[in-house]
């Protein structure tokens, strides 16, 4: 699934794994991740909250959940999911804050986004990001933002070797990730969504 990009190959081997043993959170976890990436949302959540029954602490359990709800573009639920699970263990704030930002920024809600960037920034010692980006919003509005958030994203994000030598397993979920609903209808977006397999 992650780096061949054989999703239909990768449904039969964690099928087979939960029949081997149906209570591994963690096939259940995995096969949630393959079955959004197809773009089976009542499926894959099923299965993430399957996993989640069978390990409720797990904070990779909790995350993707809040993600495949977020795929599925169901934001009210995304959002209360990020919440909970960052009540349930606060080392898990700064995690579900950024997926908070995530779920705002496709709704339009910058004032909640920000705040999101706020709470995260507490953890990760970067309060001087999320004021920039309050402040070119207030500024520029929308435009100002997602400027600065690009300008942040190039200072700060750096491509992990091993996605250049292999395949970035992220990029499986371009089919359904809701930030690229815009792009879908240009012919490059479509190709490359063929070459991964995810059209």
């Amino acid at each position: 699934m992650a780096y061949d990009w054989d999703c239909a190959a990768a449904e039969k081997e964690y099928a087979r794994a939960i029949e081997l043993n149906a209570n591994y959170a963690t096939a259940h976890h995995w096969y949630s991740h393959c079955l959004v990436i197809m773009g089976r949302f009542p499926e894959g959540i099923g299965e993430i909250q399957q996993a989640h029954e069978l390990d409720p602490l797990s904070m990779t359990i909790n995350d993707f959940w809040a993600l495949a709800l977020y795929y599925s573009r169901d934001y009210a639920q995304a959002v209360a999911q990020f919440r909970a699970m960052a009540d349930l263990d606060p080392s898990a704030r700064s995690a579900a804050s950024y997926g908070l930002v995530d779920v705002y920024e496709q709704q339009g809600d910058y004032a909640h986004a920000l705040e999101a960037w706020r709470n995260m920034s507490l953890s990760s010692g970067k309060a001087q990001d999320a004021a920039a980006l309050a402040s070119a919003y207030a500024s520029a509005g929308p435009g100002g933002y997602w400027k600065k958030r690009i300008e942040l994203a190039q200072q700060q994000r750096s491509t992990p070797p091993l996605d250049l030598a292999k395949r970035s397993a992220w990029l499986n979920f371009m089919g359904c990730e809701p930030a690229f609903d815009t792009l879908r209808a240009d012919f490059r977006f479509r190709k490359l969504a063929r070459e991964v397999g995810v059209s």
